[in-house]
């Protein structure tokens, strides 16, 4: 298998199988790679560019995604098993099929189409969209400093399974 970068042809991984479980490739560029399918369990890839990779079947559990801007990335399919997003920009991320879990917070979360699980809460997402500050705070104690938080974030991954 060959990885280039699609839109200057760098040659980024030339190999049989791409493997790159457990690689630290923090600060790499990868900007416009064709990363269809490839193997990045464990991967740290904290402050990587990923603009507009393909990533679309790729396995990402317990990736290292801190902070990192997902913008123009295909994750159609991926596995996102316990993969770090916090801080995470989401925004154009093509997330259709992947369905997203999020581990690392207080609160275990799944978000799945039109539906969030946040620890023990579930609910629509327009719900959650809804809620008063009152309202989370009394789901539990911590709630409100977890929602404030992480809101933007967990907000900003849900618009991509709203229908």
């Amino acid at each position: 298998m060959i990885i280039k970068n699609k839109w200057n042809g760098q040659v980024i991984f030339d190999g049989d199988k791409a493997d790159l479980r457990g690689a630290d490739l923090r600060g790499a560029n990868l900007r416009g790679a064709d990363l269809r399918e490839v193997d990045l369990r464990e991967a740290n890839l904290r402050e990587v560019d990923l603009y507009g990779v393909d990533l679309r079947g790729a396995d990402l559990h317990g990736a290292d995604l801190r902070g990192v801007d997902l913008y123009e990335v295909d994750l159609r399919g991926a596995n996102l098993r316990k993969a770090d997003l916090r801080g995470a920009d989401l925004r154009g991320a093509d997330l259709y099929g992947a369905g997203l879990v999020i581990q690392g917070l207080l609160w275990y979360v799944q978000i799945t189409k039109n539906h969030m699980w946040i620890g023990c809460e579930s609910h629509d997402i327009t719900e959650w969209e809804k809620f008063t500050d009152a309202e989370i705070e009394a789901m539990d104690e911590d709630a409100l400093g977890f929602w404030l938080e992480n809101k933007d974030m967990l907000l900003k991954a849900c618009e991509k399974f709203k229908e």
